[in-house]
């Protein structure tokens, strides 16, 4: 008898049952004993959150270390060493401040849309059903 490492003979047997449905392999696609499936999330409110500040929506997709991440980032970027808050704006010469602050915003801003766009991504990643969830229609076999 051959011994098939446990994804091969997962997607062997998918296969030869017939069905189409190619099952989920490795240990993450198992899920624990008692644990809930993971909440549907709205992308929408995912972008919104982290638009507000960086990390909210990691918060909301339920990545803790993530948001915990990205919100430090966002601290240290907004308000710490490389704010923007801190640059001076002469009265007399307003331009040449306010490019100051723009391009010492740009390092929040960055960690801003990274945050908003990874909080899209995993918020729509649990909305979606994966080709395994959805089974593939059996092709007709019948005669005339």
């Amino acid at each position: 008898m051959t011994s098939h490492p446990p994804e091969a003979s997962t997607l062997r047997r998918a296969s030869e049952d017939g069905s189409g449905v190619r099952a989920a392999a490795g240990p993450s696609a198992e899920r624990r004993p008692g644990a809930q499936p993971p909440r549907r999330r709205s992308p929408l409110l995912a972008v919104i959150l982290s638009g507000f500040f960086p990390g909210l929506g990691q918060l909301y997709n339920g990545e803790k270390r993530k948001a915990l991440l990205f919100v430090l980032g966002g601290v240290v970027t907004g308000f710490g060493p490389l704010s923007p808050l801190d640059v001076d704006i002469d009265p007399s010469a307003p331009t040449g401040g306010l490019e100051r602050v723009l391009l010492a915003s740009v390092p929040f801003l960055a960690i801003q849309l990274w945050s908003v766009v990874d909080a899209l991504r995993v918020a729509r990643r649990t909305v979606r059903p994966t080709a395994v969830d959805t089974p593939t229609p059996a092709p007709h076999e019948g005669g005339s």
